[in-house]
């Protein structure tokens, strides 16, 4: 029962990173894209943003110790976010600016 337990929390984790990373990934893709710019090749945020985007977040049930693993799930899911934003496959309806086979973005 422990392990299901701990499962249980571990994929609340997952789930809580994909969110805020899918949030946060979504609004710099759409920054670059309002102002005309090219989103880098790179997801540009780091994990100090991050940690801070986990720290105002302010999730009652996450201890602190989780909040660091939260706060580097998120960075991880928002790199992966940011390279399928890139590709065209990201998996969002709301999301401007998709690449064309030169890997432009189209405005």
């Amino acid at each position: 029962m422990g392990t299901r337990i701990v499962a249980t929390h571990r994929d609340d984790l997952d789930q809580m990173a994909y969110c805020q990373a899918h949030s946060w990934a979504e609004v710099v893709w759409k920054t670059f894209v309002s102002q005309g710019r090219e989103p880098p090749s790179e997801w540009p945020g780091s994990l100090e943003q991050a940690r801070f985007l986990v720290f105002v977040a302010r999730i009652e049930e996450i201890d602190v110790g989780n909040r660091a693993r939260l706060a580097n799930l998120v960075q991880t899911r928002a790199f992966s976010l940011w390279k399928e934003f890139l590709t065209g496959d990201a998996p969002s309806s709301r999301r401007q600016g998709a690449t064309d086979d030169g890997g432009r973005v189209r405005v």
